[in-house]
């Protein structure tokens, strides 16, 4: 969705695609390389990720930061940072960072993630 003009503020949230293939990106080379031109233009990404994510690993972010430098902004949240009730309570990492790994209270690191989103559309759509 980044190619687009209109896409002004992307978020990824913990990018599980392609599965098999942990540090790629799910995007074709020809759409990849507008995104790129569009970061020189000064389009700014963030991602979120939880560190033991088994969906989202980290060789994954490490291509984002590789491929758009300083325009991709990604946060890793420490596994103990997810809801109890979550991914954990199945014996599972935590994964999804703003849904049922979220702890949506004052001072936890995923209600700070949630935060940090709702700054970067605030500055992103003046």
């Amino acid at each position: 969705m980044a190619i687009e003009p209109v896409m002004l503020a992307p978020v990824l949230a913990q990018p599980g695609a392609p599965a098999l293939s942990p540090a790629a990106l799910d995007i074709a080379p020809d759409d990849l390389k507008q995104v790129v031109a569009r970061t020189r233009q000064g389009l700014k990404l963030r991602g979120y990720r939880f560190e033991g994510d088994e969906l989202c690993k980290a060789p994954r972010f490490a291509t984002l930061r590789r491929t758009f430098g300083d325009a991709f902004s990604g946060t890793e949240l420490p596994d103990s940072a997810g809801n109890p009730a979550g991914f954990k309570a199945q014996g599972k990492p935590p994964h999804s960072v703003f849904t049922g790994d979220l702890i949506d209270a004052s001072g936890q690191p995923t209600r700070a993630a949630v935060d940090e989103v709702i700054g970067f559309f605030r500055e992103a759509l003046r």
